[in-house]
């Protein structure tokens, strides 16, 4: 937990006391940081609340005597296909918990918003316009190395569907997506296992990516 930070003047804050957290929000996304403590614990959420297809990068500075966290990390869901076309495939979920952040003072969080939905919605559409676009990955790393959360496949209609953190649905005798298995390592490079990722359900977590300290 925090019991005091230097801020510096370019970096935003969220939350109080041993809870408040420093970052440094970017990308072309709408980013904002919500922060509760409850029993003895600070949850922080990184949110992006922008269009489809963008994304928000915060560069957070790990608050001093944090050496682990719980972290979720949910990638940007698929568009869906227009007409007959399939919905759009669930962003992958990454959930590790006790995950070691000592290695990195400053550690960057992307928060991957979901695929827009096809434009095309009569008979005189045609080709990509009745495809949707894949949802933006999320991923909590430092460099390299970290959790990565794959954005939703794209849903299509006319055409084969994408794979993704979950595959996207595909019109009448087209090929749906299919999941893509994506690697996730420690801050120093070492693979991870036992941990849940893929179309793994998560029902009371809503925002992309959360940690508890």
């Amino acid at each position: 937990m925090l019991t005091s930070l230097v801020v510096p003047s370019f970096a935003d804050t969220a939350g109080t006391g041993v809870c408040q957290q420093t970052f440094t929000p970017s990308g072309n996304g709408t980013a904002s940081v919500v922060v509760v403590e409850s029993s003895g614990f600070c949850y922080v959420a990184f949110k992006n609340t922008g269009n489809s297809g963008t994304q928000s990068t915060f560069s957070w500075s790990r608050p001093t005597n944090v050496s682990v966290a719980d972290v979720a990390v949910i990638g940007g869901g698929g568009g869906g296909g227009s007409r007959h076309g399939g919905g759009g495939g669930a962003g992958a979920f990454v959930d590790a918990t006790s995950f070691n952040i000592s290695a990195a003072s400053s550690i960057t969080i992307q928060v991957g918003g979901g695929g827009a939905g096809a434009a095309g919605n009569d008979n005189n559409s045609s080709g990509s316009s009745l495809i949707g676009a894949v949802g933006i990955n999320s991923f909590f790393r430092s460099g390299s190395n970290g959790l990565t959360a794959l954005g939703g496949g794209l849903g299509a209609n006319a055409a084969s569907a994408g794979s993704g953190g979950s595959g996207g649905g595909a019109g009448w005798n087209q090929t749906p997506g299919v999941v893509t298995t994506q690697a996730q390592t420690t801050f120093a490079g070492g693979t991870l296992t036992g941990i849940t990722f893929g179309t793994v359900s998560y029902t009371h977590l809503t925002l992309p990516t959360i940690l508890r300290v």
